[in-house]
């Protein structure tokens, strides 16, 4: 499960990466843009697919080429609003990290990431129950004046230390719980532990790569006000899209190497 060997020619790896580019391209023809406060904010797709590949099969240089490639191009053949040079360099960072992570993920066992799931998820539910129970119970603790007082843009910044890691975090720990219980039946379809390593690289990679690009289009739009309301829907999809898209890839990734890399 690791980067595809150095073996592989540049000419045969520019190809391949050209085909995911391809299709990125043709994904993005049938992507829904979902419209939030006036403009688009969210996009149901199966892009990521295939820009994910060239960063699992030929390391950080092809992740980040194909995935700035497949913003910028596929804003000139399918233009939704101006283009924003910002979350092209973002997907840039996309396929960087999601390069960097599988080689990390490739050295361990399926137990050893199911233990940093839990111990990440565990920690965040934790976390997020204690700053609610300090917030409302405590309210005039010294570390209840704290939270209240994370602000950004003169807007209260309690909901990042409070409902969303209660939230990431729960729902993190019921897909772990959900995985032991499907964990038969992938084996029997041939995933292994394949699943859990591109979940893990798109789950991480996704949540950092959402926040910034929220943070980017508030400022933009000059919508800092309704942050939540804008930022929590698109991290649930980020999730749910993260479940898919990993399902997918745990198919497509063993399929590509064998009959192309």
């Amino acid at each position: 499960m690791q980067v595809a060997s150095i073996n592989v020619s540049r000419t045969r790896r520019l190809v391949i990466c050209g085909l995911c580019l391809a299709f990125a391209l043709v994904m993005k023809l049938f992507s829904i843009m979902v419209p939030m406060l006036g403009f688009g904010a969210m996009r149901i797709s199966l892009i990521g697919i295939f820009t994910t590949i060239p960063a699992l099969a030929f390391g950080p240089l092809y992740g980040a080429i194909v995935g700035g490639l497949s913003d910028f191009v596929g804003w000139v053949i399918k233009p939704e609003g101006a283009w924003i040079p910002l979350l092209t360099l973002t997907s840039v960072l996309a396929g960087l990290m999601k390069a960097y992570l599988w080689i990390l993920v490739g050295k361990l066992k399926a137990k050893s990431l199911v233990k940093i799931f839990i111990y990440v998820f565990g920690f965040m539910l934790v976390f997020g129950s204690i700053n609610i129970w300090a917030s409302h119970f405590y309210a005039n603790s010294v570390y209840a004046g704290f939270l209240h007082s994370l602000k950004s843009g003169g807007q209260s910044q309690l909901a990042f230390a409070t409902i969303l890691p209660v939230c990431i975090g729960a729902v993190g720990l019921l897909l772990i719980w959900a995985n032991s219980r499907m964990e038969k039946h992938r084996d029997a379809l041939g995933f292994g532990d394949m699943f859990l390593k591109v979940f893990f690289i798109m789950l991480f990679s996704g949540i950092i790569i959402c926040t910034v690009n929220t943070f980017i289009l508030i400022n933009i739009f000059g919508i800092q006000k309704a942050f939540l309301l804008f930022y929590l829907p698109r991290i649930i999809e980020e999730i749910a899209m993260a479940i898919i898209l990993s399902y997918l890839l745990s198919i497509v990734y063993p399929l590509a190497q064998k009959r192309l890399i």
